[in-house]
């Protein structure tokens, strides 16, 4: 079985490709700046609306942030 779960090396690529900070990005999609941290690190999964904040922020599609995984 496969789930989508968030492509940490995506979002830090495309914070670096926009020129955008985690600080700005936690800003936009209204989470702490901790949090977003946490998000962009793999410790933390975001919630539904926090991935639709941020993909608006960033302008691209909630698929352009998940990558597919074999779960055990």
């Amino acid at each position: 079985m496969t789930v989508k779960i968030l492509d940490t090396a995506k979002l830090k690529a495309l914070l670096e490709e926009k020129h955008i900070t985690q600080r700005e990005l936690a800003e936009k999609a209204g989470v702490t700046e901790q949090a977003m941290s946490r998000y962009v690190n793999g410790t933390r999964t975001p919630r539904l609306t926090t991935y639709a904040a941020m993909t608006q922020a960033l302008g691209i599609s909630i698929d352009d942030l998940l990558v597919e995984r074999r779960r055990k």
